[in-house]
């Protein structure tokens, strides 16, 4: 078995999926209780557009964790983490990152790929020049976050973020 942590391109989606789709929402699915449940409620095209659309306007970067058991099976996504760019009128025109949504097959999660999801993410950040970047996950998870981060020798605050949840 083998895993590979890359950035999704648009190749990876035209001319054809190289991955299953339904795989990719499945995987959100064990995220978020309000992610997609119902696979027949969603068109797969619709799913393609989203993410071609947001790595074309380059405001998005999708790291996956990729799987393949051996030579004749298949590529599998069994991790996948967003960061999100905003172009801000402080800091010189600077860059926020925010980092979420990251999450790993429940299945494949003591291979490091969460660590190694966060890495890359983080390291596309620094490459971009980005200013700060605003990690958003549960509290169960900040102390692992953390962790990472810090073995990232980054400079980790923790000071104050409040979310409204509309």
């Amino acid at each position: 078995m083998a895993y590979h942590v890359r950035f999704l391109n648009i190749t990876d989606f035209y001319p054809k999926p190289l991955f299953d789709i339904d795989k990719i929402i499945t995987l959100y699915s064990q995220l978020s209780a309000n992610s997609i449940t119902d696979l027949s409620t969603v068109d797969t095209q619709d799913i393609i557009n989203y993410f071609i659309d947001n790595i074309e306007s380059k405001k998005y970067d999708y790291a996956v964790a990729v799987y393949k058991r051996d030579m004749y099976s298949d590529v599998e996504i069994v991790g996948i983490g967003t960061v999100l760019y905003e172009n801000k009128l402080i800091h010189n025109c600077g860059i926020c990152a925010h980092i979420e949504d990251v999450v790993v097959d429940v299945r494949h999660r003591k291979n490091r790929l969460f660590t190694n999801i966060i890495k890359l993410l983080v390291k596309e950040c620094k490459k971009k020049g980005c200013y700060k970047m605003i990690l958003n996950c549960n509290e169960k998870l900040q102390q692992t976050y953390l962790d990472v981060l810090r073995n990232e020798d980054i400079n980790v605050k923790t000071d104050c973020c409040v979310m409204a949840y509309l």
